[in-house]
């Protein structure tokens, strides 16, 4: 198949400067997915999830035409960056037409439109698609017309998901995880430490303990997990998770699976409600409008020991984040340290578990730090990287970064206590328009003589989908 897909579109390798970036639908071709349409600038992207039906409509004002929709791994490429390309006559190939697992998602002769009716799967996801039709036409510059491209987004369903947790749980257990859509219900996360059926526990987080649940039930709570935070979320909450089982054989009161997911609304696809999942020194808070997801913060990141080796696997849970704000605040001359350092100490992170209103941000263009704007561009370098690192756990850290990095000239670098990252007290933070990052140093509570990280990544504008009132 690759093959026949690669002679397709051998006709086409001559470039031409007169190309637009993205191809777009035409009487000789045309493709929509769910009627969406894109330009020649930005191409149409859908969101395909999880058993929900969408209609891919495939056009021609030929008759008889030879068809093809070509689908390719990835995602959509303008004409001037390779594997993207423009044609002798003028198209542009906005897919990776030659990669391995391109093929077709239809061959035909049709006049007209041909609608087909196509439903997400529900595995190997998530993962991404770009498709384009090509129709046959020996008049035409080229010998055939392009479509626009569209780039096929497949995500799990989370909603499918938390529900089919919620159908595994008892009435008890139902009742703990499953709350109504409230602020208070919404700040109910902690970092503590989480034993079940503590008071503290109860009090401080919703839902059941991961350790508690059947063979049944922990299926369905991994399956939640691992679709709403993604690979790389799971990854590092994988890695706390050891941290506390290597904690748990030194004291009592700590266990991997010592973790919780509660659900704040009602999940469906046509109202907001909020994930929380998380324990000792990790919280997330997901939104999702429907289907949806539109935010991931606040996000508590913290770790004890910051490295261990346990069942003969070496941890460093939190390296990447370390290393990016110690060779971030590390870069500053002197006379930028002297602008970046706080006068405030901090023995934790200042906006953790509870400091959720928005009137706690800092205001103002004094006592934050040092600007964006004054540091060099190796340094905005190092900036940007300091901020991926907590980022990157999300799904959704692409929308995010480019947010940030659009802010970087108004954001705040600062610190508080030292700089090697070493003692307690040590402090650093990322504080600009939209993004919000702490780091804290502290001393050992199990691990005596250590210190050990706290953290936390909110975002001013989007923290809960600031669908709470905080």
């Amino acid at each position: 198949m690759k093959h026949a897909v690669r002679a397709t579109f051998l006709l086409c390798t001559t470039a031409v400067a007169q190309a637009p970036l993205y191809q777009t639908n035409g009487a000789g071709s045309s493709l929509l997915v769910d009627g969406l349409a894109g330009t020649a600038t930005d191409p149409a992207r859908v969101t395909i999830y999880a058993n929900t039906t969408h209609t891919f409509d495939l056009g021609t004002s030929l008759s008889n035409a030879l068809a093809l929709l070509v689908l390719a791994p990835g995602r959509t490429y303008d004409s001037g960056t390779l594997p993207g390309f423009a044609t002798a006559g003028g198209q542009a190939v906005n897919i990776d037409a030659f990669a391995a697992g391109t093929g077709y998602g239809y061959v035909g002769l049709h006049p007209g439109t041909v609608s087909l009716s196509v439903v997400g799967p529900s595995t190997l996801l998530p993962w991404t698609f770009s498709g384009q039709q090509i129709v046959f036409d020996a008049t035409a510059a080229d010998g055939y017309h392009l479509s626009q491209p569209v780039e096929l987004v497949f995500e799990p369903n989370l909603v499918d998901l938390a529900n089919a947790y919620l159908a595994t749980l008892s009435a008890t257990q139902l009742a703990a995880t499953a709350v109504a859509h409230s602020q208070t219900n919404a700040a109910k996360w902690s970092n503590l430490p989480a034993v079940p059926g503590s008071s503290g526990t109860t009090n401080l987080r919703n839902g059941v303990a991961l350790s508690v649940l059947s063979t049944v039930q922990r299926a369905a709570w991994v399956d939640l997990a691992t679709a709403a935070l993604g690979a790389d979320g799971y990854a590092r909450f994988q890695q706390i998770q050891a941290a506390d089982d290597y904690l748990g054989t030194l004291s009592g009161g700590y266990d991997g699976d010592y973790q919780y997911i509660g659900i704040v609304g009602t999940p469906s696809t046509t109202a907001g409600w909020l994930l929380q999942i998380g324990g000792h020194h990790v919280a997330w808070s997901l939104y999702f409008n429907g289907l949806e997801r539109v935010s991931t913060t606040p996000y508590f990141l913290g770790v004890e020991p910051t490295s261990f080796t346990f069942n003969g696997t070496a941890y460093v849970p939190m390296q990447t984040q370390r290393d990016g704000m110690y060779n971030l605040v590390n870069s500053l001359t002197t006379a930028q340290r002297a602008t970046a350092q706080l006068s405030a100490s901090f023995n934790d992170v200042y906006l953790g578990a509870g400091q959720n209103s928005t009137s706690l941000f800092p205001t103002g263009t004094t006592g934050r730090g040092i600007l964006g704007s004054a540091l060099t561009t190796a340094q905005q370098d190092l900036l940007t990287a300091a901020m991926a690192a907590w980022v990157g756990d999300s799904p959704e850290a692409e929308t995010y970064m480019a947010t940030y990095r659009s802010e970087l000239s108004q954001t705040y670098v600062a610190w508080s206590g030292g700089t090697t990252l070493g003692s307690q007290g040590h402090y650093v933070r990322i504080d600009g328009p939209s993004v919000w990052i702490e780091l804290c140093c502290q001393g050992g509570v199990v691990v005596q003589g250590q210190i050990h990280y706290h953290t936390i990544w909110r975002d001013r504008t989007s923290d809960y989908n600031h669908a709470f009132g905080f």
